[in-house]
């Protein structure tokens, strides 16, 4: 299976994106701040709607999108099929002023749990401070294991 189209909404830094994934390996180059990180969480993103990045999924809507809506759509091909991830945040202001983040998972248009994301695209994203999965507690490196064990049993993250 491989990524071949991905449209960004008010994702990060991003008003709009899309773009093609032609097959083979992909170099993602650009100066500081162009958001080549932002890029590379959306792709994780769609693995398990779990950001690698912010400590909240509110923080992934563009700061100025109206309405506070961030949407990630992946085209994904396989030798025998295609299929389409869609992933909505969305900032909702309750009447009493705080705010509730709702996030909608459609697979090939059918509403779907995170949960069930896990084996319909997989990537493993490292980080220069993933570094501490060595050098850290053995909670963070059991963290990582499940997320990269879950993406190829389906099962076992439930």
């Amino acid at each position: 299976m491989r990524l071949a189209h991905l449209t960004l909404t008010d994702f990060r830094n991003f008003t709009s994106l899309q773009t093609e994934f032609p097959p083979g390996p992909t170099i993602i180059v650009g100066a500081n701040a162009q958001g080549k990180t932002s890029l590379l969480e959306a792709i994780y993103y769609l693995v398990g709607a779990s950001s690698a990045h912010a400590s909240h999924d509110s923080q992934l809507i563009r700061l100025e999108a109206e309405p506070r809506i961030a949407r990630l759509v992946a085209e994904l091909e396989r030798a025998d099929r295609k299929e389409t991830i869609e992933i909505r945040l969305i900032l909702d202001t309750l009447d009493n002023g705080q705010e509730r983040l709702r996030k909608e998972i459609l697979i090939n248009g059918v509403k779907k749990r995170a949960m069930d994301l896990h084996g319909h695209f997989n990537a493993v994203l490292f980080l220069p401070r993933d570094v501490q999965v060595v050098e850290g507690s053995p909670g963070d490196r059991r963290r990582e294991l499940d997320m990269t064990i879950s993406q190829a049993d389906p099962d076992y993250a439930r």
